[in-house]
């Protein structure tokens, strides 16, 4: 920390240059992430020939059985829990407590898989050259924009 401390006067006339260096760094790893984000759709398009609406009702149906199996099981453990000795209630808690935190991170996804349902789905076309050439237009713009970034 005092590396710091002893460089912060010799950064500190040019603060304003270095914190958009790091705006724009940070907008350049979104933008990579994004490209990331929507190139796995355009493979599931172009390969599978699935259309992006069938995916994602396909991966919410994925998810519903999941969840209902983390549910039973967290039932399950409710139920052996009345008759547990105080060691096996350390254990069987610990379960639970597993089986919840998947079950939480499985609701969350849920809602994300929704959401696109939602949000996404009514603006991409039903054609799937045309949600192909929409995904790949997006790509060219996000790198565009994540070129000025590198640039400025």
């Amino acid at each position: 920390m005092s590396i710091f401390a002893r460089i912060l006067p010799f950064l500190w006339p040019s603060r304003r240059k270095l914190f958009l260096s790091f705006t724009f760094a940070a907008l350049v790893a979104v933008l990579w992430g994004g490209n990331l984000s929507i190139v796995f759709p355009g493979v599931k398009v172009l390969m599978e020939r699935k259309s992006l609406e069938g995916y994602l009702q396909e991966q919410i149906e994925i998810n519903q059985r999941e969840m209902d199996a983390y549910q039973t099981g967290i039932r399950v453990f409710e139920a052996q829990l009345k008759s547990a000795t105080p060691k096996q209630t350390v254990h069987i808690l610990e379960d639970k407590a597993h089986d919840e935190a998947k079950l939480t991170s499985l609701s969350q996804r849920q809602i994300w898989l929704r959401r696109a349902m939602v949000y996404v789905i009514p603006h991409v076309p039903a054609d799937q050259f045309d949600t192909l050439a929409l995904i790949l237009g997006l790509l060219i713009l996000m790198t565009g924009v994540k070129l000025l970034c590198m640039l400025a």
